[in-house]
């Protein structure tokens, strides 16, 4: 079975090339000359890994800012901020 390299992009056979943790196939010859991965199948790579991520902290921001507002909103109503000046006279 043969395989592209996805640095070189040569044909190798598939005993002649290493499957890295990005789902890349290297070929020895660009093993030996210190090629790890390609810079663009890692940047797909760690786009995929950080997108529920994302997904969590857009929610986590969008939910504080909206109690902050809720609160912000709430706190005239309330009239918590009366005791605010009696406690520094």
């Amino acid at each position: 079975m043969s395989i592209n390299c996805s640095s070189c992009n040569a044909l190798v056979e598939r005993e002649d090339c290493h499957k890295n943790r990005y789902g890349e196939y290297i070929c020895k010859k660009c093993q030996g000359a210190g090629v790890r991965f390609t810079r663009a199948h890692r940047l797909l790579y760690l786009q995929a890994w950080w997108e529920p991520r994302r997904l969590f902290w857009l929610t986590v921001t969008v939910v504080a800012v909206l109690v902050l507002l809720w609160f912000y909103f709430l706190l005239p109503e309330l009239r918590l901020y009366d005791f605010i000046p009696a406690i520094f006279r």
